[in-house]
């Protein structure tokens, strides 16, 4: 979550929504997907996948040996090191409103 000001911003990436919408489809149904799409998918600021981006996770995939991991989780990963958040912000996120 990124925080400017008084609004905080949800980031996610495009991988995060497909997942997110296919585990709420199984589960809770289609209305319930459409929920998510119509009230929830509106708030968050969303970073698109980009081809150079997805075909550096696929190659690392093998490398890795890991059954758990996906290319969701690891651009998930490259994500979160991508974001710089300065001590100001974190102690206004810390701090209660």
């Amino acid at each position: 979550m990124r925080r400017t000001g008084a609004a905080a911003e949800i980031l996610t990436t495009n991988y995060v929504l497909v997942e997110t919408a296919a585990l709420i489809q199984r589960r809770l149904g289609i209305e319930a997907t459409r929920a998510f799409a119509e009230s929830i998918v509106p708030l968050l600021a969303i970073e698109w996948i980009d081809p150079e981006v997805h075909a550096g996770a696929v190659s690392t995939l093998p490398a890795a040996n890991r059954r758990d991991l996906t290319c969701s989780g690891l651009n998930a990963f490259r994500e979160r090191r991508s974001i710089t958040v300065s001590e100001e912000a974190v102690s206004r996120y810390d701090t209660p409103q």
